[in-house]
């Protein structure tokens, strides 16, 4: 194996071949960064795959959830902590 230098906080090791794979992938969600990506995917919507993906792990999948009883803990979680810490 050998050590291919990737733009991140560490140094990752894989083969030739992993790399060139990945590589694939970060070039194609750059030329396309609002596609879902998903082998699921042929043939649905982006819509459609959400409401899967909340529908199977509930709305903490959401980048923006929505605000009710059961998400607040996302919502106000971190004020919770500062305030904790600063105390």
């Amino acid at each position: 194996m050998e050590t291919q230098k990737v733009k991140t906080c560490f140094t990752i090791t894989f083969s030739q071949d992993q790399y060139q794979h990945a590589r694939s992938y970060v070039e194609d969600m750059k030329r396309h960064p609002q596609r879902v990506f998903w082998r699921g995917k042929e043939g649905k919507s982006d819509d459609e795959i959400k409401q899967f993906m909340v529908t199977r792990y509930t709305d903490f999948v959401l980048y923006k959830p929505p605000m009710k009883p059961r998400t607040w803990l996302l919502w106000f979680g971190p004020f919770l902590i500062l305030g904790i810490g600063a105390a």
